[in-house]
């Protein structure tokens, strides 16, 4: 709605410009937002969250934030993303069950597992479920993340 106001408003006040420059750099910066790459983050623990959506927003991402699997699933079925970044341990719906979801309705958005399970059981069930990245929190800093983000989305 906000954007067809100021849509709308641009092409009435073109004969001002300063007016016309200023609408100009907020009208296309909403049109640059909706060509950035959406990304899921899905993880309970906020503090992680936070910090995670600071860095991809600073590098020019739309994140999306979900606290739970079921929440995940939910945001899945709502809203085209292009990478989902999922912890394993959380309530209601584990990252497992939303792996096996993806991988039962042929999903095809890539996945990096951010987690502290550092078993290589759960890596290798990961990556079978279809998991692209396995990333153990404590030993992986976020620019690594972001880093390898970026190399997929190319």
């Amino acid at each position: 709605r906000v954007y067809r106001i100021i849509a709308s408003y641009h092409k009435k006040t073109s004969r001002d410009p300063v007016t016309y420059s200023a609408l100009s750099v907020i009208y296309m910066a909403k049109k640059k937002t909706n060509r950035q790459p959406k990304i899921l983050i899905v993880d309970d623990e906020h503090p992680m969250v936070e910090a995670l959506v600071l860095k991809l927003s600073n590098q020019g991402f739309d994140t999306r934030v979900a606290y739970n699997g079921a929440q995940a699933l939910d945001a899945l079925s709502n809203t085209d993303i292009h990478l989902i970044l999922l912890d394993l341990v959380m309530p209601e719906k584990d990252g497992f069950a939303v792996l096996e979801h993806l991988k039962k309705s042929n999903r095809s958005t890539p996945v990096l597992v951010l987690t502290n399970l550092g078993q290589e059981e759960d890596e290798a069930r990961c990556k079978l479920l279809g998991a692209k990245e396995y990333f153990i929190k404590a030993d992986t800093p976020i620019i690594s993340i972001v880093k390898r983000i970026a190399q997929i989305l190319e």
